[in-house]
């Protein structure tokens, strides 16, 4: 029985092996390490030499194509894609368009590491079920719980204040799609006339950052050491879905744990009230619910 050891470091020997055109490399099960075929002298043994994940420029293509589709700054984006159909010399103006920003190339070299690491992992259980091995245990990392870890949460700061104003009258509209302005309006003035969006003092700010710098949401809450109200959670619309807000809101419990805060209130007008069951998962109790009546006048 062979003793496959599944490190890091072997993962990286094998994606070395993977992208190395010059030369064919196969895996020794013997030793736990990849060597070039030309150096396995006579017949080759088929139980201890396998092949590792076969890696080529197609493969690369369609790797670029996939980075292409999750970057969120629209701009390179689209450079990027037309990179991809511009014909002849495709990774060279793919390399080219990327040397222009150090921060989307760093996301493009992160990106394309992560997927040969999760390709080589479908590798190893293939091999581990084949021979009858002990398996991970685990499963592959989301591709999704990755792209978060590259995005930012910081404190706010006074530069945000015209950001988080705009958006959070932009966020409270959208709430109630099917109400006319000047309900709406009332219902924003309520909920604000004591409250403004600010940093520091008696507000509690935290804005999330792209890869990129861009600014694509934040928490904002309000009051005093003991209480504190939840006033906005937002995050832009093409950034949705991702868990973002999720990350944002243990961002504010957590650090108002550490600041020993009494109490913290969420109020969910509108169809905020959708996150309401997520809320009661963290330990939040239901405590009302607001009611309208359109009044039909009568002749």
């Amino acid at each position: 029985m062979f003793d496959f050891k599944f490190t890091e470091e072997l993962i990286d020997r094998i994606i070395y092996g993977m992208e190395n055109q010059g030369e064919n490399f196969v895996f020794d099960m013997g030793q736990c390490d990849i060597l070039a075929r030309n150096d396995l002298e006579g017949e080759v043994d088929n139980v201890r030499y396998i092949e590792i994940p076969q890696w080529d420029s197609a493969k690369g293509f369609q790797l670029m194509e996939k980075f292409v589709v999750t970057l969120r700054n629209p701009l390179y984006r689209q450079r990027l894609q037309e990179a991809l159909t511009g014909g002849k010399g495709v990774f060279r103006k793919f390399k080219d368009v990327l040397n222009e920003r150090e921060d989307i190339e760093r996301l493009w070299f992160s990106f394309k590491e992560r997927e040969m690491r999760r390709q080589v992992k479908e590798w190893y259980e293939q091999t581990c079920e084949c021979l009858g091995l002990e398996k991970l245990g685990t499963e592959p990392e989301e591709l999704e719980d990755l792209i978060l870890s590259d995005f930012i949460i910081r404190a706010g700061e006074e530069k945000d204040l015209e950001y988080l104003r705009k958006k959070d009258r932009e966020a409270f509209i959208d709430l109630f799609p099917d109400e006319d302005d000047l309900f709406i309006s009332e219902m924003y003035r309520a909920r604000r006339v004591e409250f403004s969006p600010g940093i520091g003092e008696q507000n509690l700010v935290f804005c999330l950052d792209t890869p990129m710098g861009e600014t694509v949401g934040f928490i904002w809450g309000a009051g005093r050491e003991d209480l504190f109200r939840i006033l906005q959670l937002y995050i832009e619309k093409k950034f949705r879905g991702m868990g973002l807000a999720k990350l944002l809101l243990e961002k504010f419990l957590n650090h108002a744990r550490k600041e020993q805060t009494g109490k913290v209130f969420f109020e969910l007008p509108g169809t905020a009230m959708n996150v309401a069951s997520y809320l009661e998962l963290q330990g939040f109790i239901h405590h009302s619910e607001t009611f309208s009546l359109t009044l039909r006048h009568q002749s």
